[in-house]
């Protein structure tokens, strides 16, 4: 049975802070699949507007 982790993410440029995530994944792998699935869709919506 897996069980859910909290992670928490924080994505810079440099030394700046850009992002920062707190989600609840099964593991590594899961995190990522979440993030991109957050990153496209917001580009598809940016991508859909022009």
């Amino acid at each position: 049975m897996k069980h859910e982790e909290v992670f928490k993410i924080e994505i810079s440029v440099g030394s700046e802070l850009v992002a920062k995530h707190e989600m609840k994944a099964y593991d590594v792998k899961d995190v990522i699949e979440k993030l991109a699935h957050t990153y496209l869709d917001n580009d598809k919506e940016r991508f859909d507007e022009k």
